[in-house]
Parts: structure tokens; sequence; C-alpha cells
């Protein structure tokens, strides 16, 4: 039997493989919408000719952190970018809070083989229980993580009981990330499924790693720093009432600092209040500046606590800022060098440490 051949079959093969690449594109525009058209603003034009030109004179809002080129130059193939792309990349990932904590070297590995995604307000971006394959950098918008819990029903039909789990959200947001910070991580060093789901709270920028090149290039660092972070929240007895689950999560918020003798780990107008320090080795001391008025009566010397306004510190190497009570201070070193210098004063303002 002789197969009659299909003269249109190349044809008919062409014109598929063009329809779906046209079907690519098209996802691919609905899917980044948002940057595509972040010039674009409803200018709804009016009677009145001032508002009018206010409106064209205005700024174009400026829509995350990455511009349109900054964002088309991710998603090149790196085999397609040359060497001024390669180093333009290296410099903005090197800008990037995301990837201040990352070694340059391992940075400049991840340049070719990471990609950019944004997603939209509502959108999920990990599924509990999923196994784990993808990380995500978050450059821009907030992430919110939910804990999802089974909903049980019980149906009767003729006396047999049938059981239907529906997965249900909590409806508060446990944990918000934000800028700077990586999700998915955990579940692939600890080789564990989900834990948790991801839903997109704002329109997020994303830099997004494969499974496969993260183990290649970033999880023997991570997996160092997590092993640290693990074992320094189990060295303190102040954590040992915690769940496994419980220091999981707190390893995942938790960030590891050293500070070398006399710095300043946080003074009374720097540093947030949101966050806690605990000492794992080494001792610190809590220094607090008073400004003190030094007042000479009956030939015995005696110091006034004198209030300041929010922001004004004490400098005692300006004779004008001791006359005008603007006495600043940058340092610990300079509040211990003022008190030294106004011991031989019979008049002036004086800062004075106190040690807790």
């Amino acid at each position: 039997m002789v197969i009659k051949r299909n003269r249109y079959a190349e044809d008919l093969r062409r014109k598929a493989l063009l329809k779906y690449k046209f079907k690519k594109v098209v996802r691919e525009v609905i899917m980044n919408s948002q940057w595509l058209d972040e010039n674009y603003e409803d200018q709804k034009i009016s009677a009145n000719v001032k508002k009018n030109i206010a409106l064209m004179m205005r700024t174009k809002r400026r829509v995350g952190i990455l511009t349109i080129y900054e964002k088309s130059l991710i998603r090149t193939p790196h085999h397609l970018r040359t060497i001024s792309d390669r180093s333009k990349l290296c410099i903005l990932f090197a800008g990037l809070r995301c990837f201040l904590c990352i070694p340059p070297k391992l940075r400049a590995r991840v340049v070719p083989v990471i990609k950019y995604m944004s997603a939209n307000p509502g959108r999920t971006i990990i599924r509990q229980g999923d196994e784990p394959h993808i990380i995500f950098f978050i450059v821009a918008g907030e992430i919110g993580m939910l804990k999802q819990s089974d909903r049980k029903v019980k149906l009767n039909s003729n006396y047999k009981f049938k059981l239907i789990v529906f997965p249900k959200f909590k409806s508060n947001c446990e944990i918000s990330f934000g800028p700077g910070d990586c999700i998915g991580d955990i579940e692939i060093i600890e080789d564990r499924p989900r834990d948790y789901s991801y839903v997109a709270t704002s329109q997020c920028e994303l830099l997004v790693l494969v499974d496969n090149d993260f183990n290649s290039i970033l999880k023997p660092y991570m997996q160092k720093v997590w092993n640290d972070k693990k074992a320094a929240l189990k060295a303190l007895d102040y954590f040992d009432f915690l769940s496994e689950d419980q220091i999981l999560k707190a390893c995942k918020l938790c960030t590891l600092k050293q500070y070398k003798p006399l710095d300043t780990i946080y003074s009374h107008d720097r540093g947030k209040l949101t966050n806690v320090h605990f000492v794992l080795s080494g001792q610190c001391l809590i220094l607090q500046c008073l400004n003190m008025k030094v007042i000479v009566k009956n030939g015995k010397k005696g110091y006034e606590l004198v209030d300041t306004l929010d922001g004004e510190f004490l400098n005692m190497n300006s004779n004008n800022s001791i006359n005008k009570r603007e006495v600043k201070s940058p340092s610990m070193f300079a509040a211990l060098n003022a008190i030294h210098d106004n011991e031989k004063e019979s008049s002036g303002y004086v800062v004075r440490p106190s040690v807790r």
C-alpha cells in the first residue's frame, strides 16, 4: 500500500509554528502588561485649558524600581547579550537590596540564569503543599504569607458517609515580605514541600531562579548561613520553648551581624524600633547621653539636667555651640572627651553618658 504524500504538510507545520509563537507572545504581553504600559496614563482632556496643560506637563509616574530597558535587558537571552550588557546587569544586581548579602562572585554567576517576572495583586506565587522548584527575589512590591487549612464536609447518601476536603486560606496574613526578601529558599534547603502559600498583595517585580541553578550556585553559601542561624537560635536558652516550625520561621526572619569593638549597634536616633538584638558572643554596653549644665553655687559645683529637642546633638569642640546651648556629640568618644574637658570648666554644657 502506497501512502500518498501530503504536499501541504510543510505549510501546515509552518502555520502551526507561527500560531504557537503568536499565542506565546500574547500570553507574555498579558502577563507583563503592567510594566509594558507603565508610562501610559489616562489623561482625560476637559474644557479647562490650564488643567489640560498641567496634565500634559506632569512627570510620568514610574511603577516599581526597574525601568523598561532594565527589564528587557534581564529578559534578553544571555547568549545574545553583549559584554556591555552583561556588565550593566552586574552593576544593576549589585545595587538591588535582595542581592546585598550575596558575595559578588556568586552574584555574577547568577546573572546569566536569572529571569524576570511581574505579578499582579492577588496572584498566588507559591502554593502550599507543592514541591519546591523555584525561588523568588522580591525587587518591588509586597507578598503575604498565608497558612492553608483543610475544611472537611461529610455528605450522607444512603447511609454511606463521604468525606470531602476543601482547601481554605486563613483570612489574615502571617508575615508580609517586601523588597530585599527572598521566598521559597527554605523548602529547597530543607528538602521539604511548601509549608505556606505566598500571594502578591500589590504589584510585584520578582527575579526568579530555578532549583538546578540555585543548587549549583547559591545553595552552598545560603545553606551555611541557614545552619549558622539555626545553631545560634538553639544555642540560646531563651528559645528552648520554640517548636521546630517556629525555629524555621524565626530563622527566616532573623539576620546575623558582626560588630567590631566600639561599633555602635544603634543610637537614640538611629536603628529600627522593631528589631531585637540577642548577643551571641562578646559584650556590649548601653550608654545614655544626657545634656548637663554645670552650675557653681557658693564655691560648690553642681549639675542640672537640660531639656533639648529631638534631633539636637552635642558638640564640645565649638564655643559657639556652647553659647547657643547646642552641643553636638557625633560619637561616644566625643561624649567621653567632653566630660574630661568640662571638669576643668566652671560653667558650660556637658554631655555625661551613663552606663546601665
